[in-house]
């Protein structure tokens, strides 16, 4: 965590022309906070446009007591990605070159990820959430709720620590790391693992058809770019 709060800090230091909607100055940025209820329940988002001194001090506003350790959070997401075989599900689909880890990440690998981690520790992909929910509906559902209501908030935090470039990022930034979140969530990896690691093959297969039509998808934007503007009389 503090070095979470060190590259969040450096990263507020630099300033663009935006208006702080609190006190007038330049070098604003949209900043998000979450409040979260319930596993299950939406999270509440509010949107702020404030300059760094401002987003200081609503960050330490910022409250969050309601859950468990977002450290613990993740703790339990590893173990459930260990027990059900979903790590070992995406070792394989890195090594047939489908993986969809974004590549700036500092923790992954040519056989896959090292560990699971801020908004990895919120994200399934869809092909492996179709298999769990063949597997355990209940489980599949928690885990949808984790990539839709926690993964945009870590996903930023993801950006800031792996240092993806600034025209690639989300328009809002975080305006604290929560330090709570919902859960236990209660994932039972062992229970679904046998079955899982059985349809492992479908998820692969799954994962080769969409990376060849993202390649055909790229390949006719790229294309279409570059041909030559029509003339016209």
């Amino acid at each position: 965590m503090a070095q979470e709060v060190a590259e969040i800090g450096r990263f507020f230091k630099t300033g663009n022309s935006t208006a702080c909607l609190r006190c007038g100055r330049a070098g604003a940025r949209r900043y998000e906070s979450l409040a979260f209820g319930d596993p299950g329940e939406p999270a509440v988002a509010k949107v702020q446009t404030l300059c760094p001194a401002c987003a200081r001090k609503c960050r330490s506003l910022v409250g969050q007591s309601r859950g468990i350790p977002r450290s613990v959070w993740i703790e339990e997401c590893n173990r459930f990605f260990e027990d059900s075989g979903i790590r070992e599900i995406c070792r394989r689909c890195h090594e047939q070159g489908t993986g969809c880890c974004p590549p700036t990440c500092r923790r992954l690998t040519p056989h896959g990820c090292r560990e699971k981690t801020v908004w990895c520790a919120a994200f399934v992909c869809s092909a492996l959430l179709l298999a769990v929910e063949e597997c355990d509906p209940a489980t599949a559902r928690k885990l949808k709720w984790a990539r839709r209501e926690v993964g945009p908030s870590e996903y930023r935090l993801f950006q800031l620590l792996t240092r993806v470039p600034s025209e690639h990022r989300e328009p809002e930034y975080m305006l604290a790391a929560p330090k709570f979140l919902p859960g236990p969530l209660k994932l039972d990896g062992a229970k679904i693992r046998t079955q899982l690691l059985s349809l492992a093959d479908n998820v692969l297969e799954l994962r080769r058809r969409w990376s060849e039509q993202e390649s055909k998808e790229q390949e006719n934007l790229l294309a279409e770019s570059n041909r030559p503007a029509a003339n016209c009389l």
